[in-house]
């Protein structure tokens, strides 16, 4: 089975923060071409909106982004749907206001790591939450 990672580069504190930080921490993964997020990940998104709710002036953008494998645009669309189902999850869930958190699909661009193995393509499989 594969996975999509939820990976952002730089670490979250939800404790009080003398500046705000440029990259935001959160690491979910979905299964191949499946846009759900599994109830084991949920803690990664109320972290994410803990942080929001005390930065409410902090606007982010979700960017989502898939390996090679398969069609380039439907690897488009699926890391869109993929950063949407987080924006969704914010906003519904945890009542995040929608005009703070956009939502964009990079695709298969922007690698992180080489697609030459399993490990490369789970590793590019990823979103990243920044702050705007």
């Amino acid at each position: 089975m594969k996975f999509f990672a939820l990976l952002v580069v730089a670490s979250l504190s939800l404790s009080a923060m003398a500046s705000t930080p440029k990259e935001l921490d959160i690491d979910v993964n979905f299964a191949t071409e499946s846009t759900v997020i599994h109830q084991q990940y949920r803690d990664q998104v109320q972290r994410l909106a803990q942080f929001l709710k005390k930065n409410p002036e902090t606007r982010i953008e979700i960017k989502g982004y898939a390996d090679e494998t398969g069609d380039a645009a439907f690897n488009q669309d699926l890391s869109k749907r993929r950063a949407e189902a987080i924006r969704k999850m914010l906003v519904e869930d945890y009542d995040i206001a929608p005009d703070t958190v956009s939502a964009a699909g990079i695709g298969e661009t922007d690698k992180v790591s080489p697609h030459d193995g399993t490990e490369g393509k789970y590793r590019n499989r990823r979103v990243e939450a920044r702050v705007l």
